[in-house]
């Protein structure tokens, strides 16, 4: 009996303390905190240590990771001594936040309570935006937590008619952002937010939009805006477009990019001109040339509609005059940034630590047709170099001798810059001989890894999805005797001999695939 009085003593002891601490601790600043922390772990203690500045980051964390789990109380009174620290007053930001983590990484917390509480701080009364966004972003990154119950977080905010638009842009931003979280499930959180019916068209565009500047690289953004568009009514489409211009195309080479990747192919074949068009007006008010460019445009589409020009080859005009845009409005000029690692290889060249578009190494970057300068969907549409007739190309065929890739269409130095470029299949072959292969993993993602024989820095090279094999990455060379083909870089796992293969490849020009920029410095050789 007096045992079970102590413990409640205690609880109710321990419920008390951290109000107690913050109102004294005005009163006793001469205090060593971080001495007492170290000698008890205490709950209470820890809270106000950190409240003070005694403790911070990730010591913090371990410290009350440590005093939760030594509590000697029932999960029931144990969370609330946790909520209460997190609603109160007198409690810092800081501390709030390193209490949501530390609870979610203490042992002696069930799953089925972490979440509740993670539910409980979002759909409080008495937290912040601040904290509620700073419990979700802890949820998403604690590695305990299953991916299936991360997504219900967000997906139980996005569903929620009382939780602040703030709340749940901030919670589709955190989502999109968290590299644990796989496209696909980010692309079923924007089809929950098109397809809810209690949430009006504004409020859908606000955080379609946050969900597309949130993700990290080009072509997730081109996905995002897929999924969306294929879930919003037909009849809805062209007021969707006009929002997400409003909302996302904050600048013209944003807007070039989002005509160039989404609505080329949302109007192609389908007759839906009108966004076409819209995103087009959208260009105008740049001045002159850019301007004129657009005209030329408009009125391409204005013989579309008069029946005096196909589909087929409006289209592949209107791709001509984007490419002119895209060349009139900056060349050279970085619109993204890239690291690079040197490998210490004879010719100097310095390889990009990612495919382009991505920002880690082990992702499969954004694919691109040989020379085109946006990515698509699919092949089904119209190859920009394609000329009338088959087997004939426009640019780069053995008509006009160009056998190598130029500024103009490299994808690598229009996005990245002066100095940044498709690597060429001598560079492809240097790489080769002067690294050692080997399949690996990198973050949980498997591929092949190029390790230099010369400084032992490598690069990383990640496939598609977790079941290939092998991969290919673009050079800027087309294959001399057949210009329909371009030489790649291919690596492929050798089931016989258990090793990685690398050999040069001939693949189709009009197929996708990434592109591993490198980085030449101004004066340097080019090999072709």
């Amino acid at each position: 009996m007096k045992a079970i009085k102590s413990i409640m003593l205690a609880s109710a002891m321990l419920l008390a303390t951290p109000a107690f601490f913050s109102s004294c601790r005005e009163n006793a600043p001469e205090i060593d905190y971080e001495m007492k922390v170290t000698v008890v772990n205490d709950f209470a203690k820890v809270v106000d240590a950190i409240n003070s500045g005694a403790l911070k980051n990730e010591q913090a964390i371990l410290q009350l990771v440590a005093a939760i789990d030594k509590m000697n109380v029932n999960q029931q009174t144990k969370l609330q001594a946790i909520m209460d620290v997190i609603v109160s007053l007198n409690n810092t930001l800081d501390a709030k936040l390193a209490t949501i983590e530390a609870a979610l990484k203490a042992q002696t917390i069930t799953m089925e309570n972490k979440l509740a509480l993670i539910e409980q701080v979002i759909k409080s009364q008495g937290t912040t935006l601040e904290t509620k966004l700073g419990a979700i972003e802890a949820a998403l990154r604690e590695q305990t937590i299953a991916m299936e119950a991360k997504m219900d977080i967000i997906k139980n905010v996005l569903a929620d008619q009382n939780a602040t638009l703030e709340t749940k842009l901030g919670a589709i931003e955190a989502a999109m952002k968290e590299q644990t979280i796989a496209l696909s499930d980010k692309l079923t959180l924007i089809e929950q937010v098109i397809k809810d019916q209690t949430s009006s068209f504004n409020t859908k565009m606000d955080i379609l939009a946050q969900a597309i500047q949130s993700l990290p690289d080009y072509t997730e953004k081109l996905e995002a805006v897929k999924t969306a568009f294929e879930n919003i009514n037909p009849n809805s489409q062209l007021e969707a477009l006009n929002a997400l211009l409003d909302k996302y195309g904050q600048n013209f080479t944003d807007k070039l990019a989002s005509i160039s990747g989404w609505f080329m192919e949302i109007g192609y074949g389908n007759g839906r001109l009108d966004q076409i068009r819209k995103a087009i007006e959208s260009l105008g008010g740049y001045g002159g040339k850019l301007d004129a460019i657009n005209e030329q445009m408009t009125a391409l589409l204005q013989a579309l509609e008069s029946g005096n020009m196909s589909e087929k080859d409006a289209m592949a005009e209107i791709a001509k005059k984007l490419k002119e845009l895209e060349l009139n409005s900056g060349v050279g000029t970085a619109k993204e940034t890239m690291e690079y690692v040197d490998l210490g290889l004879p010719s100097c060249i310095k390889w990009a630590k990612c495919d382009l578009g991505e920002t880690s190494p082990e992702k499969y970057g954004a694919t691109y047709a040989w020379g085109e300068t946006w990515t698509k969907w699919t092949i089904d549409y119209l190859y920009y170099f394609t000329d009338i007739v088959e087997g004939q190309y426009t640019k780069y065929d053995s008509r006009d001798k160009r056998f190598f890739l130029e500024k103009e269409d490299d994808v690598a130095y229009l996005r990245l810059g002066e100095g940044w470029r498709y690597p060429t299949w001598n560079e492809m072959q240097e790489l080769i001989d002067n690294c050692t292969v080997t399949e690996s993993t990198l973050n949980g993602w498997p591929g092949v890894m190029f390790i230099s024989k010369i400084n032992n820095n490598y690069i990383f090279f990640g496939y598609k999805t977790k079941g290939s094999t092998g991969g290919l990455r673009w050079t800027s060379a087309v294959v001399e005797i057949n210009p329909t083909l371009a030489k790649c870089l291919s690596f492929e796992r050798n089931d016989k001999t258990n090793k990685i293969d690398v050999s040069r490849y001939d693949n189709e020009r009009k197929r996708h695939l990434p592109v591993r920029p490198v980085y030449v410095k101004r004066g340097a050789l080019i090999t072709k």
